[in-house]
């Protein structure tokens, strides 16, 4: 398989956390849905998410494009806590 680029670890802003639905708006309102990390592995055009509640529970994962709006709110609605380069 392909390897990422790097690997994210985004935290969900807490003021985001309790608007609605947050930066995901698919997401359903239960607090539990709501993801706090974001795992970002970047694939050049594309990012595959994963996203976990505030307990480490995987809540949801899917694949968004670089460039699409979704990302970019995303971007504005999250704090890069960590970047894992790629090995070798």
């Amino acid at each position: 398989g392909k390897k990422p680029q790097n690997v994210r670890v985004l935290r969900v802003k807490d003021e985001q956390i309790f608007s609605i639905g947050g930066p995901l708006p698919a997401i359903t309102i239960k607090e539990t849905q709501v993801p706090y990390y974001i795992v970002a592995l970047d694939y050049g055009d594309i990012y595959r998410l994963y996203n976990f509640g505030k307990d480490g529970t995987l809540i949801s994962g899917e694949n968004v494009e670089k460039a699409s709006d979704k990302m970019k709110k995303i971007e504005k609605s999250t704090k890069t806590e960590y970047i894992m380069p790629r090995r070798g």
